[in-house]
């Protein structure tokens, strides 16, 4: 099981996250017709969390960005070089077993 934490609504428009410099990663999770689900990797208090967030797909698509929700789960995810063809970075959820690190 990975370390998770919550944030709120609030917490997370006063980081303005996705669009905050602290912001490290974006990634497509799902499409529907109306709107995108991404999620965002950020930096908070010397960890990195990911958070699951949604677009909408025109200029005049409203859609709440956090699904609906008071309280947003986050995942604690630290960076991980695989390599395949090519080396890449995937975030990777950190086990619970394993201690915080800044």
């Amino acid at each position: 099981m990975a370390n998770t934490r919550t944030f709120t609504r609030d917490e997370l428009f006063d980081l303005d996250i996705p669009y905050s410099d602290d912001t490290v990663h974006t990634e497509h999770v799902d499409s529907g017709r109306w709107n995108e689900t991404r999620t965002a990797v950020f930096k908070h208090d010397g960890t990195h969390w990911r958070v699951t967030y949604q677009v909408g797909l025109t200029e005049m698509q409203d859609c709440d960005r956090w699904l609906y929700q008071d309280v947003i789960s986050a995942v604690e995810v630290r960076p991980v070089e695989v390599t395949r063809m090519v080396t890449t970075t995937e975030w990777q959820p950190v086990p619970a077993a394993e201690p915080a690190t800044s």
